[in-house]
Order: C-alpha cells, then structure tokens, then sequence
C-alpha cells in the first residue's frame, strides 16, 4: 500500500509538474501571441493615421480645386462676354470692310495714279541721291585740278566800312567767336555770310593775331571743297571776314535726318573730305578741328560738301617741330594730346573717328568727362565690339583701323585713303541699310553738351575761388609753341655739358615758375585749348586754371603739364580737384 502510495503520489507530483509546464508554455505562447497582436495594432493605427492625414490633405485639395473651378467658371463667363464684343467687333469690320469694297473701284484709278508719281519722284530722289547716280563716279574720277579753283587777290583788312560795299540781312548763326550774318554784295548781288569776330587779349577767345593768321591760311586755299574767303574788312571792335554761303547745313545733320545710311553713300562723303584734306595737306597746312560740325553741305539740293573753320589750322614749316593741344577732345590725335609733335597724320586719325562715327553712329573714345576722353585718345582705346558694325563691311572696318593707329608714322595718308579698297568696291556693293538712330542720339548729345558746357564751367570753376584763395592773373596767350628740328647726331653728342636751346627754355621755365612769374611776360608762348564758353565766361575760366597753375608750380609742380590737364578738367567739386593736386 504504501509504495501504491508513492508511486500515487510520485504521479501526482509528475502530474502538478506537467501541468505547471504546460501552464508556462501556454502563458509564453499567450504573451507572445499578444505582443504580435499589439504590434498589428500599432501598425494598423498607424495606417488609421495616415489615411486620415490623407483624407484631410484630400478635403484641403478639394476644396482649392472647388476654388479653381469657380475662378475657371467666371473666367468662361468673361470669356464669353469677350467672345461677343469679338463677334460684334467682326461684324462691324465685316461691315467696314464690304464698304471699303464697294469703294475700291472708285480709289483704284487714284491709287494707280498716285504710285506712279511715288515712283517718278523715287526716280528723281535717287537720281539726286549721290549713291545711286553718275554724280557719284564723277567726283571720284575728277582729278585734283579740276577741284582747284582759281585764287583771286589775297584778301586783306579794309578799314571802309561793310556796309559800303555788301548789305547785311540776318543773323544766321551764332558761336563763341560771334555771329555770322547774311550778306548781299552790292556790285554783284552775290550772297555771302559775314562772320563778326571780337579780337580779344585773353585765351579764352580769337586774338587779332589769330584771326589774322586765319585769314592768311584761307587766302592759300582756293578748292571746291573748302569754303573760301571773300573779303574781310576792320571794323571798330570786331574783325568781320566774308566767306562763301553755305547753305545744306550740317552733313551729319541731313545724313541723321534721314532714316538710314549705305556704306556707298558713306564713303561717298568721306571721299570729298578726303579730297579737301588732300588739297590742304599738298600745301603742308594741317586743319587740327576736323569734326562733325565742320563739314558742311553746298545746298539742300545735293550732297557736295566743304570743310570750314580753318582757326586752328597750321601751316608746317619744313625743319621745324610744332606742338599743339588744339581741337576737340574726342577727334583729337594722341600726339596732340600729350603735346607731341604734330604732323599731316594728325588730322588723318580725325578722319578716322569721323568715319566711325559715321558708320554706327557712337563715338569711339568719348568718355563720361574730357579726362577719360582724353585718357582713351593716348591710350588708343577704341574698338569694333558693339552691335552696330556686325553690318559693317570689313573694308570700312579696315579704313578706320589704319587711320586710328596710336603711331602717326603708321597711318594711311590722304592718297592712301583715296585709293582704299573701300572707296573704290563701295559704290556697287554693300548696300545695307544703316540705321541712324544712333548717329541722331550722338548730334542731340553734343547739341545738348554745348548749350550747358558755358553754365557749368563758370559755376564749377567760381566755386573753387575759396578753395584755392587765388586772385585772377594775366592768362596765357593763345599761340602755338614752334620748336627748332635739329639733326640726330647733334642729340647724341649732346652731353650734360652742353645744353640744348630747348632745354635752356625749359630751364627758364621751372625758374619763371618758381619765382611766381608768368612766361607770358619773356613772349614764351603755351599750348592753347579750345574755349567751352562765351567770351567772357572763357575769360574767367582761364584766369582760375592759370591761377591754379600758378599756385602748383611755386610748390614744385610743372607748370606746362598742370596747364594742359586743368585746360581739359571739368571740375566736379573741390575735392576732385584735390584729387589732381594729391
């Protein structure tokens, strides 16, 4: 019994044993089971989230596109509005249109009519046109002699009165030398222009010395394209020259007024400057003030041209070196801006620069003040880049490349421009139209430059008078500074011990200066530039620049070249023109 017992008891035990085992593996597989059902919980709660996260972005879309299709709906609504103004805007031109049929048969015959006078007076405009007629190639055939005119008795200061001998009508011109009056002659009933000249003893104007010398050049020149000199006469005050009347104005101006240009019709134009320039520089006279302004038309009925404004021509004296700083900063020679010896080239980079200018309308070395200008003269800094010259033919492109050369000894001389490929290939080809609308831009720019270049400088150099404490002083006389050649190898043998005349000059020069002395008062003549103002505001103009020059050079600096820079400086304000002195 009592092992029974055990063995009872002993499976009871196994059995409490097997049970509590099978409780555990079911209590794990439970809690396992579990953990599985909370994750696919989790999981699907989180699935729960996005959808509705979805459904919210869902409603938002929803509601902007509601948005949208009310925006589009109104915007049918307005299209349909606009689409029956449209249908009744049609039917009236419809309705115009039907009249306009009707009419037509009545307005053909004036139509014919009036297109057949429209091609008669094209036929006569491009028969008077120089690009498109014989006139053309006849002046580029002409020889030189059948250019020269005859020279008549040189002209010479009368002291009888003008009115004795020519009737004076209006004014038509005025500038900062005076005023050019209409004249008739009364023995020939000839019409002249009178120009009223002021002598004056100041820089800033025309001496009697170089009206003079004006009168003595133009009584050299007796050429169809240069104007000549009539007669002059002495009147109290006023030096009055008589000069043939022109009368087309301007060349620029009648090329800008039109709406295009041809590559033939400009070299057209610049064969006849070419031929003047060539007349002149066979006479060994140099013109220094080629410009735009300067080159003007015969009449309005046809395109021959003459040069005028010969004040700062120079006749070049064999043997002799001249310096000049005469003319126009933008159409000035690098040689002439840094006060280097001038010869016959320097009015071929003019040339050049008026070709360019020509051509695209720009001007090629135009700076924002005249020191840029001129900086970009001696550096020769000019180039071919805008969009204007992608029509230019490369000949023209060549004809201004081999005048604008920063070394005057390599420039094209007035034969060699004549006989440049572009002279002669342009009147057949290269017909592109050439808009002028840049070439109207650059003569409003200068027109407008000129009316306010007097009212500026006067009010920016009166501002600078407690800056500089300087009282007015004699200014300097307008000449043109004439130095002797002299042989090379009297250069090389030149020694510190042997100085040159020159170098003595220059040496009494730095003295003058240091003593406060104006070299006007040993008759040293300076380096002239061209006034900016009326009389009498140049007057005061020059007497501030030689103030300050004079005030610079007691304290070491070089008077020459102080002159030459605040000549062309516009002041902005005083502390640019401490600038100059730092």
């Amino acid at each position: 019994m009592e092992k029974l017992y055990n063995e009872a008891v002993k499976d009871r035990d196994q059995a409490i044993e097997d049970r509590d085992k099978a409780t555990v593996l079911i209590a794990l597989q439970l809690e396992s089971e579990t953990q599985g059902l909370n994750k696919e919980i989790e999981t699907l709660q989180n699935e729960n989230k996005k959808w509705r996260e979805e459904i919210e972005d869902l409603k938002i879309r929803l509601s902007y596109a509601k948005d949208d299709l009310n925006k589009l709906q109104q915007r049918h609504i307005q299209l349909q509005i606009e689409q029956e103004k449209c249908q009744k805007e049609k039917e009236n031109t419809l309705s115009l249109l039907k009249e306009f049929e009707q009419k037509s048969d009545a307005l053909q015959i004036d139509y014919l009519r009036e297109e057949k006078e429209a091609v008669e007076e094209k036929n006569m405009d491009e028969k008077k046109d120089p690009a498109y007629s014989n006139v053309r190639n006849e002046i580029i055939s002409a020889s030189e002699k059948d250019l020269e005119l005859e020279p008549g008795a040189p002209v010479t200061l009368k002291s009888s009165p003008l009115e004795d001998a020519y009737e004076v009508h209006d004014q038509i011109g005025k500038g900062k030398f005076g005023v050019v009056m209409k004249v008739t002659q009364r023995s020939s009933e000839k019409v002249y222009a009178a120009k009223y000249i002021t002598p004056s003893s100041r820089s800033s104007g025309s001496s009697r010395e170089d009206i003079l010398h004006e009168i003595s050049i133009m009584n050299q020149l007796h050429h169809k394209r240069l104007v000549g000199l009539i007669d002059a006469f002495d009147a109290p005050g006023k030096i009055i020259m008589i000069m043939e009347f022109v009368s087309g104005g301007e060349l620029f101006e009648r090329v800008a007024a039109a709406d295009c240009l041809t590559e033939k019709e400009a070299s057209f134009y610049m064969y006849q400057l070419l031929q003047g320039l060539q007349y002149m520089h066979n006479k060994n006279i140099v013109h220094l003030d080629l410009k735009p302004e300067n080159i003007v038309c015969v009449s309005k009925d046809n395109w021959d041209i003459k040069l005028i404004d010969f004040g700062l021509a120079q006749e070049l004296e064999p043997g002799e070196r001249m310096k000049a700083l005469k003319g126009t900063p933008e159409f000035m020679a690098p040689e002439a801006v840094n006060f280097e010896v001038i010869s016959l080239a320097t009015d071929m980079w003019s040339v050049g620069v008026i070709a360019y200018i020509l051509l695209s309308g720009l001007s090629p070395l135009l700076g924002d003040d005249d020191n840029e200008t001129l900086t970009n003269v001696t550096a020769a800094d000019w180039d071919f880049d805008d969009e204007s010259f992608d029509v230019i033919s490369d000949q023209a492109k060549d004809f201004i490349s081999k005048l604008m050369v920063k070394n005057p000894r390599k420039r094209n001389t007035v034969a060699q421009c004549l006989q440049h490929d572009w002279m002669k290939g342009s009147a057949s080809a290269n017909a592109v139209k050439i808009d002028t609308k840049k070439l109207r831009q650059f003569l409003a720019k200068r027109r407008w430059q000129k009316s306010v270049n007097a009212l500026v400088a006067v009010r920016r150099l009166s501002s600078l008078k407690p800056f500089t404490n300087v009282k007015s002083r004699p200014s300097v006389a307008p000449s043109l500074t004439t130095v002797p050649s002299e042989k090379e190898e009297s250069c090389e043998r030149n020694t510190g011990d042997q100085i040159t005349e020159e170098s003595k000059n220059e040496q009494e020069r730095n003295v003058d200066d240091q003593n406060g002395k104006h070299p006007q008062q040993n008759g040293e003549s300076v380096v002239e530039a061209m006034p900016i103002s009326e009389e009498t505001e140049g007057e005061e103009e020059n007497d501030e620049i030689d103030g300050l020059v004079g005030s610079a050079s007691r304290h070491g600096f070089e008077r020459r070249g102080l002159h030459l820079l605040l000549k062309y400086t516009v002041f902005n304000d005083r502390q640019h023109c401490t600038q100059l002195y730092a």
